[in-house]
């Protein structure tokens, strides 16, 4: 009997395979592999309340500043008293109810019941509509939204995506897919490739990626803070943030002609020593390090020259924190560090790789040496894998005769010839870390479906550097930056003319 069974098992495994293979060879035959879209850090959380009901939990609205203003009160007046034990109580307890649904246990995983957004349905026929002809937002709806809980592990949500990805596969008959990564969705598709391989990847394409880290997290979780004397730092800043907008050289000016009467270092100062000399510490012992270093995700931002300082200045010897160094140790030294392999690895297996880095404009000036130009929050040093780029309001010394000039920005501004793939890496001055203008995801969109490994060289419509400008279209960039007018009075009193005209 037992044989008979067995023989029986054994047809019904030989009859399903000739099915199986027959089901792939009639799957979607459009030519096109469908696109997975890994979102950045911010998307949508909602807490499961009892009642099974949910609420946003990364949201601030009323509801949540309403039953605070006590406590901020408090808060300013003991600002202003010097009180740092009071401050950093009530902006513990400012932070909890604004907060407070987001944190994390100690060993890294979520003190709530959160969901994220809902992933996209795989619908058979989306990704069709993935065609440089059709909108850029009906291309973008194209694409299969893959959501997740970007406070957490991502070696966890990397499992999550290798489901996802499986699942597009199945419903969509293609045997790979495209992934396009934006900002910490890079660190997602990073810890995929490491964990899961690149067999199920045709495309990577990387936007702003965060996968080498952040300057910014580097120095808060090291407490490396500081804005002292930041008035020049402010003002270049804020005049590349506003490069090229309708009232950026009004704003800049302005900016401008505060720093030159001191009145920007001065507020600087004033705020040093009244915050963060003062408070900053007692408001990380008591509120930040367990709010936010227990997000193992925020770990995937520290860049690795920071990285064991900021494990000794968050956690020091305490070993309540000892399953979360586990944790945050696997990604970094197994990911983060292992990055430039992961990706050689899949391109020598044949997978194409597209990286876009924005540059221009100044990382937020709030930390020591905050002067290499970026996309205002991750530096384009590390965004671009590699390239060497000028600090803020300055230019590099490039000789256009070399062999390397093809790699040379016009502007002055970067040289690609250091990064880690500098034919397949893209750069677009003027385009902050959060901004996806439709110029852009065109320009994405064109190396994506480009007919084998697009290069920088394939197409004089798309070179390696462009320039967003009049806030609708990339050109190339030709020609370095010309100086501003050093006099920003003067300045200021043309930008005022100019509007009133």
């Amino acid at each position: 009997m037992k044989k008979v069974l067995s023989f029986i098992l054994a047809l019904v495994i030989a009859a399903g395979i000739p099915v199986s293979v027959m089901a792939d060879s009639q799957g979607c035959t459009c030519g096109t592999a469908p696109v997975v879209y890994v979102r950045g850090f911010g998307g949508g959380l909602y807490v499961i309340e009892e009642d099974g009901t949910e609420t946003n939990a990364f949201a601030f609205d009323a509801d949540k500043l309403a039953p605070l203003a006590g406590n901020i009160v408090l808060a300013v007046i003991s600002l202003f008293s010097g009180n740092a034990e009071v401050f950093s109580k009530q902006a513990a307890v400012i932070l909890d109810g604004i907060l407070g649904d987001l944190a994390c246990t100690y060993s890294g995983e979520s003190l709530t019941e959160i969901v994220p957004e809902q992933c996209d349905s795989t619908d058979i026929d989306k990704h069709k509509n993935f065609k440089l002809e059709i909108d850029s937002d009906d291309r973008k709806d194209a694409e299969y939204d893959f959501e997740y809980d970007w406070r957490l592990d991502p070696m966890d949500i990397a499992d999550e995506l290798n489901t996802y990805i499986e699942e597009v596969k199945a419903v969509t008959g293609h045997d790979k897919v495209v992934i396009r990564a934006h900002s910490e969705g890079n660190c997602v598709m990073a810890a995929y490739l490491y964990k899961y391989g690149n067999t199920s990847v045709e495309k990577i394409c990387c936007m702003s990626a965060a996968f080498n880290g952040i300057n910014l997290v580097g120095q808060l979780f090291t407490k490396d803070i500081s804005v002292a004397d930041k008035g020049s730092e402010i003002l270049a800043f804020i005049s590349t943030l506003m490069a090229g907008t309708e009232n950026g050289e009004l704003v800049s000016a302005l900016v401008g002609v505060l720093d030159d009467i001191g009145l920007l270092d001065a507020v600087c100062n004033l705020l040093e020593k009244a915050l963060i000399e003062k408070m900053l510490p007692s408001v990380y012992e008591k509120a930040l390090v367990d709010m936010f270093a227990t997000m193992p995700a925020l770990w995937t931002f520290v860049p690795d020259s920071y990285y064991e300082s900021a494990k000794k200045a968050m956690f020091g010897e305490d070993k309540k924190y000892a399953a979360l160094i586990d944790r945050i140790d696997d990604y970094h030294y197994n990911v983060q560090n292992k990055l430039s392999e992961l990706l050689t690895d899949a391109n020598k297996a044949g997978i194409e790789i597209m990286i876009f880095s924005q540059y221009g404009i100044a990382p937020i000036p709030v930390y020591k040496n905050s002067v290499t130009i970026g996309d205002m929050l991750v530096e384009t040093k590390y965004t671009s894998f590699g390239a060497t780029t000028a600090d803020a309001g300055k230019t590099l010394t490039l000789d256009f005769s070399s062999q390397n000039a093809k790699y040379y920005s016009k502007d002055k501004l970067v040289d690609a010839s250091t990064c880690l793939f500098p034919d397949y890496t893209w750069f677009v001055r003027g385009i902050n870390h959060a901004e996806f203008p439709d110029a852009y995801l065109d320009l994405a969109s064109w190396a994506i479906l480009y007919d084998g490994q697009a290069t920088v060289f394939d197409d004089p419509a798309h070179p390696q550097f462009m320039c967003f400008v009049n806030g609708e279209k990339l050109i190339p960039v030709t020609e370095e930056i010309p100086a501003s007018d050093s006099n920003n009075f003067i300045r200021l009193i043309k930008a005022i003319i100019n509007m009133a005209a």
